[in-house]
């Protein structure tokens, strides 16, 4: 696959006007699509996706099986599922997100380049909502998440460059800062409305307190807030955010530079058949193997070639070279693994107090709930622990807090 840089020759040579000084309330508005953005993925996989699960594994059981016995069988099914249903997501964010950022570097509409994709990534996101919250059974879930993986990271990608856009270099830790703040409002608020406020409560569908057609309705209304709060911001982020014009930019580039960025279109092309070769020729074996394709364990093995081929797609296609530029290539690697480690125990967090922690507890309180409350408290620590590390990392050196 070929490399995609464009030559700083290919870059027209206007000259470049600094972005004037923001107020805080400027710089807070850059912010407000953090919030709804960081609503939106504290809802849908931590609190909403595990829930329904839950009650889709309930409607399609197999046959014969009631009471206790189709309790168990949705408790010991509903982590391989959730896997399931929230990798091939995962998989198109990896691909969404760097490419619709590039693609926004090199779009010259006098609208805007950034705010086209955040507003057009978030109607189709909402699409994409409304796949889910109707969903019939698992794979109807998997295509929305996946339309909706899709089309948020096409607008969250375009949007996160406006802070570089548009912010002065003298007031862009004021702005990371507001973003920061953004995010933890976000999270808080997707963790606690869909379970506390909306009363998503799968458990009272399983013990035959609540129909499924009730446990729908809060379904709805929880997708369905979810969808106008994150198009409410969008459209104030776009109709209230002035970009800076063609003119005053000096890294936009020429129509030399848009052709050769074509390669990299043609790249991720190739990256997506590359994926579904590796799926098939992992189905072959499985199939000589004897394997059953239809087995939890099975279906989550099918995501790991994809995967592996996917991320060295994207590597290629971005021109990612680690010898080259070894300080990135280390931030990248080491925050691919905490976010792993974040995201394995976040995902799983519901189920794990569910099944784990209030496993045969008298009156515990319904998982929803808790797994909210819980990623209430770790947001708040993290905001307290996240002054004090700054203010040292200034003081003492950035890389030393992050070795402590």
């Amino acid at each position: 696959m070929a490399t995609t840089n464009v030559p700083g020759e290919l870059l027209a040579a206007n000259a470049s006007k600094a972005p004037p000084q923001r107020s805080t309330w400027g710089l807070f508005q850059l912010s407000l699509f953090w919030i709804a953005t960081n609503f939106h993925w504290a809802a849908i996989p931590l609190i909403i996706l595990p829930s329904q699960v839950r009650v889709l594994l309930f409607q399609h059981h197999p046959a014969g099986l009631a009471g206790a016995a189709l309790a168990d069988y949705v408790k010991s099914a509903a982590p391989g599922t959730l896997a399931l249903v929230v990798g091939p997501g995962l998989l198109t964010a990896l691909i969404a997100n760097p490419l619709f950022g590039y693609l926004s570097d090199r779009t010259r509409l006098g609208w805007g380049r950034r705010k086209p994709y955040i507003i057009g990534g978030t109607l189709v996101n909402i699409v994409g909502i409304g796949v889910m919250a109707f969903a019939p059974n698992i794979a109807v879930l998997i295509v929305g998440l996946v339309v909706t993986q899709l089309a948020n990271n096409a607008a969250a990608a375009p949007f996160h460059a406006l802070l570089p856009d548009l912010v002065p270099e003298s007031q862009r830790g004021r702005a990371s800062g507001y973003m920061g703040l953004g995010q933890m409002i976000g999270t808080i608020l997707g963790a606690t409305l869909p379970g506390i406020v909306f009363g998503v409560n799968a458990q009272q569908v399983i013990d035959g307190a609540q129909t499924v057609g009730q446990y729908n309705g809060t379904l709805v209304l929880a997708y369905g807030f979810t969808a106008a709060f994150i198009l409410a911001l969008a459209l104030w982020t776009v109709l209230t955010v002035q970009e800076r014009p063609l003119s005053e930019r000096n890294d936009m580039p020429t129509a030399a530079g848009i052709a050769l960025g074509r390669n990299m279109v043609r790249d991720v092309a190739v990256t997506l058949g590359a994926i579904g070769v590796a799926i098939a020729a992992t189905v072959g074996v499985m199939a000589l193997l004897h394997v059953d394709l239809g087995g939890e364990i099975a279906q989550n093995v099918l995501i790991l070639p994809a995967v592996v081929v996917g991320s060295l797609g994207v590597a290629k296609a971005f021109d990612f070279r680690p010898r080259q530029h070894s300080d990135f290539a280390w931030v990248l690697v080491t925050r691919a693994f905490v976010t792993m480690g974040i995201y394995t125990v976040l995902s799983f967090l519901q189920l794990y107090l569910k099944y784990v922690t209030f496993n045969g507890v008298a009156n515990a309180p319904k998982a929803e709930d808790a797994a909210g409350i819980f990623i209430d408290i770790v947001i708040v620590m993290a905001a307290v622990s996240t002054a004090f590390a700054g203010t040292l990392s200034d003081r003492f050196g950035r890389k030393r807090m992050v070795y402590l």
